[in-house]
């Protein structure tokens, strides 16, 4: 009964996990190519990315809370 969850739980700890790690590969590229990342918290691509972030950890953490460890 708990394999749907256990499901879920990886696949949002994965995409979460995947797409925080793409923001930061991306900030890392562009300083290796000469650009200098401005740092724009009014940037539509990270403002979407860190709002998905935090919203999967949240969902994350919101299961694993409830959870019937016993």
């Amino acid at each position: 009964p708990e394999g749907p969850r256990n499901l879920g739980l990886f696949l949002i700890g994965i995409g979460t996990f995947s797409l925080a790690l793409g923001m930061v590969e991306h900030w890392q590229t562009k300083r290796k190519l000469g650009k200098k990342p401005r740092f724009r918290l009014l940037n539509p691509s990270f403002l979407t990315s860190s709002a998905i972030v935090l919203l999967g950890l949240l969902l994350f953490v919101t299961i694993i809370l409830h959870m019937e460890l016993f």
